[in-house]
């Protein structure tokens, strides 16, 4: 990842210097970049092409290329969604996600309207404890690992999609319950 924040530093820095980003109180926002994705974000349609044009310029320069059947955009005007024609990329065009529909992002699914949706985490912790429980591990070693891979992944997916204390009680029960089996220990011990 180093190598490619390297790579996109002037990118990033020459999308600030358009001021075609959104205005958030004294900021400019162009673009978001966090390992290798790269989000552009734009005021308008025209300011959206501007900035897809300094991408495919800078890959040009650089050798880099943007795979446009991965790319994802909307376009949200007062409340209107991709009342537009699909951004294009090195001529292909974007998948512009009509409204109700979401794309997965960093983990968590994003939809114009919605922004990030929250997730139902219940099935895959479910999934998760089952897989778990069938191993042929140590107690130990399955609350390792419960703690190590799955409560992380479910944390930030619940701490990003906004999960409400109400999936969260029920899920903090689910984790105990599998603990507790797992330990042997008996009912009613906290």
């Amino acid at each position: 990842p180093l190598l490619f924040n390297l790579a996109m530093d002037p990118l990033i820095h020459r999308l600030e210097q358009t001021r075609f980003g959104v205005r958030w109180g004294d900021l400019s926002i162009s673009a978001l970049a966090f390992a290798d994705d790269l989000v552009l974000v734009a005021g308008s349609v025209e300011a959206m092409n501007g900035s897809l044009g300094i991408l495919e310029e800078f890959c040009q320069l650089t050798g880099l290329r943007v795979q446009p059947k991965k790319c994802h955009g909307f376009y949200m005007d007062k409340g209107v969604v991709n009342d537009c024609e699909a951004w294009r990329i090195g001529g292909s065009p974007i998948h512009m996600i009509p409204p109700g529909e979401s794309v997965r992002y960093l983990g968590v699914q994003v939809g114009p309207g919605q922004g990030i949706v929250t997730p139902d985490l219940i099935p895959n912790l479910s999934l998760w404890v089952a897989r778990i429980s069938e191993a042929p591990l140590k107690p130990s070693q399955k609350v390792r690992i419960l703690n190590t891979f799955a409560l992380p992944r479910l944390m930030y997916q619940a701490d990003l999609g906004g999960v409400p204390t109400t999936k969260l009680a029920r899920i903090d029960g689910l984790v105990r319950k599998a603990v507790k089996q797992w330990l042997h220990s008996p009912p009613g011990r906290p």
